[in-house]
């Protein structure tokens, strides 16, 4: 079964404001500080968030879902920025980051001031 594009950002919506969601604590708050911080064996994954520095030129508080066939979420707390992406791809290992780190960079130079 797939998510819709819209639930999957009501899921990194709900991430954004670390687990609120209409007034009510849904998720703790204090899951969003552990899993968003890279292990010592793995810096760049979180408890099933991937965390900075997974895309080196992106924010360094920019957090991501990465699911089957390219189905991702972004979420960047400092801009207040949810980003959804839902795929379907085939393509081979390493060519789906090297799309998401090219769709990352666009919509960062769409929405940041220079």
């Amino acid at each position: 079964m797939r998510t819709l594009a819209r639930e999957h950002a009501r899921f990194c919506y709900l991430a954004l404001h670390r687990g609120q969601w209409a007034g009510s604590q849904v998720v703790p708050r204090e899951y969003y500080d552990a899993a968003w911080r890279g292990s010592k064996v793995h810096p760049e994954y979180g408890a099933l968030w991937w965390v900075y520095p997974y895309h080196r030129d992106g924010p360094k508080d920019l957090v991501q879902t990465l699911g089957f066939r390219g189905n991702n979420g972004y979420i960047v707390p400092s801009l207040d920025l949810v980003c959804v992406r839902l795929g379907d791809s085939d393509e081979l290992p390493g060519e789906t980051e090297t799309f998401d780190a090219g769709l990352l960079k666009r919509v960062l130079a769409a929405i940041v001031e220079k």
